[in-house]
């Protein structure tokens, strides 16, 4: 219990530090599948070299598409997935700003147009 304690205290206070040095204690370099935050999709899946570059501009942005049905849903499923991806877009907007979403799809423009000159040059 002591020993639960005095970890507490000093992460705690190791918290408290850097936070009064104004510094970062958040590393967002290192993403990992499990740190990423999930949008919800369903319906027919964005394919081919338009797909991939949403994915990899998500990955970006700390999130991922994941399908929860294909294009026959329910009333109750769109309620449910439109509500987790509200939750989600206001996490997003959190780190990226508030107009998130039209920032997103240019930056997915502009890797679109990278990705095909790419794809060009092999």
């Amino acid at each position: 219990m002591k020993i639960l304690l005095i970890g507490l205290l000093v992460a705690g206070s190791t918290i408290a530090l850097n936070t009064k040095k104004g510094v970062d204690t958040i590393n967002t370099t290192e993403i990992t599948k499990d740190s990423l935050l999930t949008m919800l999709s369903y319906g027919l899946p964005a394919r081919g070299i338009y797909g991939e570059t949403v994915h990899q501009v998500a990955l970006k942005y700390g999130f991922r598409y994941y399908a929860v049905a294909g294009c026959v849903v329910t009333e109750q499923l769109v309620d449910s997935v439109k509500k987790e991806n509200e939750k989600v877009s206001m996490k997003i907007a959190v780190m990226h700003g508030i107009n998130w979403k039209e920032q997103f799809e240019k930056d997915v423009q502009v890797q679109l147009e990278i990705n095909k000159e790419a794809i060009k040059t092999e």
